[in-house]
C-alpha cells in the first residue's frame, strides 16, 4: 500500500485504505511499517492485544494482512558511505548525520517488525537486508536536486574549459536554473576561441558549429525563458549564431519557434 499513501482521503487512514482495497477486490494488504497511521510498530512489538485489534479492524473489511514491510528501514541496516546523506531521509531526523546510530536503529526496527509479525500470526516479512549495492544496479535513492550540476561545477573548478561550461550551462537551462546558466554562459564565452567547434546530433547527420555560436544560442534561450517580452532580443542573438554558423540547424529551429510566438499587430481596418 505504500505507493498509494497520500494526505488525502481515502489514502490517509487505515480504514480508508482498507475500504479502497476491498472495493477493488483485493483480499490482502501489505502494511508499510514506516507509516505510523497504519501501524504503531513499537506497540505492535510489545502488545499482542494491539495486534489482535489491528488484525480485527482489517479483517472487518474482508481483508487479511499478508505481510509487514520494512523496505525503507531495512535498507539502513547497511548503507554505502557514499550515499549516507541521501539515505538519512529514511531515518528519524535525530539520527541524521550519525550512520552508526542509524544502523543500530534500523536493526532494532527490523527486529521489532519480526516480533510484531509473530503477534499477528504472520510467517512472511518484506524487507531489504541493507543497501550496499543499490548503486550497481539502480539509481537509488533518488538524487537530491542539484547533485548533477554540482558534479559539473566541481569539474569546471578543477579543469576549467569552455566546453565543460557549455555543458553545464545547457544542464542548468534544462533544470530551470536560468540565472545560473547565464553566469556560466558568460564564463564560457570569455574562454571561447575562434577555432573552437561544437558538435550537434539532433539530425541524422551530425554537424559542427562554432562554439561561440552554440553559446549565443544558449544565451538566447535564457533571455527568452527569463523574460518573454525580450523575444526579439533572443531572436537577434540566434541571428548572430547563424551568421557565424549558417549550418546551425538547432538554432534555426529555435528561431522558427520564437518567431511563431511573436505577436503581430492587427491591421487597422480601412474606412
Amino acid at each position: 500500500m505504500a505507493q498509494f499513501v497520500d494526505s488525502k482521503a481515502p489514502f490517509n487512514t487505515l480504514e480508508g485504505m482498507c475500504q479502497w482495497a476491498a472495493d477493488l477486490g483485493y483480499k490482502g494488504i501489505q502494511i508499510p511499517t514506516w507509516e505510523s497511521f497504519l501501524i504503531d510498530l513499537d506497540l505492535a512489538a510489545d502488545s499482542k492485544d494491539y495486534c489482535d485489534t489491528l488484525k480485527g479492524t482489517i479483517n472487518s473489511y474482508g481483508l487479511e494482512i499478508t505481510e509487514l514491510s520494512t523496505h525503507l528501514q531495512g535498507q539502513l541496516v547497511a548503507v554505502n558511505p557514499a550515499y549516507d546523506s541521501m539515505f538519512d531521509a529514511f531515518a528519524p531526523k535525530a539520527l541524521h548525520g550519525n550512520p552508526k546510530a542509524r544502523t543500530e536503529w534500523a536493526i532494532e526496527t527490523v527486529k521489532k517488525a519480526a516480533t510484531a509479525s509473530k503477534h499477528l500470526g504472520l510467517n512472511a516479512h518484506a524487507t531489504f537486508s541493507g543497501a550496499l549495492l543499490w548503486h550497481t544496479m539502480h539509481p537509488w535513492p533518488q538524487r537530491p536536486k542539484g547533485l548533477v550540476e554540482m558534479g559539473f561545477e566541481e569539474l569546471a573548478k578543477r579543469n576549467p574549459s569552455a566546453y565543460l561550461l557549455y555543458e553545464l550551462s545547457d544542464l542548468k537551462i534544462v533544470t530551470g536554473d536560468n540565472s545560473g546558466a547565464m553566469v556560466t554562459i558568460k564564463e564560457g564565452q570569455a574562454m571561447t576561441k575562434a577555432d573552437m567547434k561544437y558538435a550537434f546530433y539532433e539530425r541524422q547527420q551530425p554537424y559542427e558549429v562554432a562554439l561561440k555560436s552554440a553559446f549565443f544560442h544558449l544565451e538566447a534561450l535564457v533571455i527568452y525563458n527569463t523574460d518573454k517580452e525580450r523575444i526579439k532580443e533572443a531572436i537577434a542573438l540566434i541571428d548572430r549564431a547563424l551568421v557565424l554558423s549558417p549550418n546551425f540547424n538547432l538554432a534555426s529551429l529555435s528561431k522558427q519557434a520564437l518567431e511563431s510566438r511573436l505577436v503581430v499587430p492587427e491591421e487597422t481596418p480601412k474606412d
